[in-house]
């Protein structure tokens, strides 16, 4: 009889190697070319959620400030952030707060569905923002704890109000340079302070003669290192409604 053929052997089944781990997702680049992908930037990706129950403009802007806070802290260079995008957080925070303060709209909602640019805007935020070094991580931390700031910055609206310093007022009599003694003129940086029975600020007094609080310093450029006065200005102007 024929001899039998030689079983077949199997060759071994070689053992998968370790599944590679998918690459994370592209990070969303930040954008403020509507006021929808300015609410996306500072973390309120979809507003007709985030912003629903809120009654009015203001409890609008006090969730995307919550937001904003925490964007700003978990992308502080200081933690390791990418410089840009935290720039670009602030810029975009900004632009919708000028929105709100200036009267530009009634509901973020109804202006999240609107395709009015705000790119100009936006960009000319983030060019300050990159020709000014950020303040702390532990300046915005403290910040998000604030829940009624205790003062106001603003452009005085007329020529009415007066320096609550009084005596040491650097505008007042004894300044022969200045027409109308203690007057704070308009379009002039005023700061006010709030009144915790009613909630409105008053006891204006100029820039130049407020006792500023020490916590605000952390968030104000160092005069050894800034001469220029409009930086300070645009200081403490993006702390309004934030620290103050």
């Amino acid at each position: 009889p024929a001899p039998e053929p030689p079983a077949r052997t199997m060759a071994p089944k070689k053992k998968a190697g370790p599944k590679k781990p998918r690459p994370p997702p592209a990070a969303k680049k930040p954008a403020g070319n509507t006021v929808r992908a300015l609410l996306s930037t500072v973390g309120v990706d979809d507003p007709d959620v985030a912003l629903a129950g809120c009654e009015s403009l203001e409890a609008q802007f006090a969730v995307i400030k919550k937001s904003w806070h925490r964007a700003v802290l978990k992308n502080h260079p200081d933690k390791g952030g990418d410089r840009a995008v935290f720039e670009a957080i602030q810029a975009a925070f900004e632009v919708l707060r000028d929105m709100k303060v200036n009267g530009e709209l009634d509901s973020f909602v109804v202006a999240a569905g609107d395709k009015k640019s705000t790119a100009s805007a936006f960009k000319v935020k983030q060019t300050k923002k990159a020709n000014q070094k950020p303040a702390s991580w532990e300046f915005y931390a403290e910040a998000a704890e604030v829940t009624m700031p205790l003062y106001k910055v603003e452009l005085a609206k007329s020529g009415r109000s007066k320096c609550g310093m009084a005596a040491r007022c650097k505008f007042g009599e004894d300044n022969p340079s200045v027409l109308k003694p203690h007057v704070i003129s308009k379009d002039t940086v005023r700061v006010g302070s709030i009144d915790l029975q009613s909630g409105a600020y008053g006891r204006w007094v100029h820039l130049e003669c407020w006792r500023v609080p020490g916590k605000i310093h952390g968030g104000l450029p160092h005069p050894s290192g800034e001469a220029n006065p409009a930086v300070f200005e645009e200081a403490l102007l993006s702390m309004n409604e934030v620290l103050l």
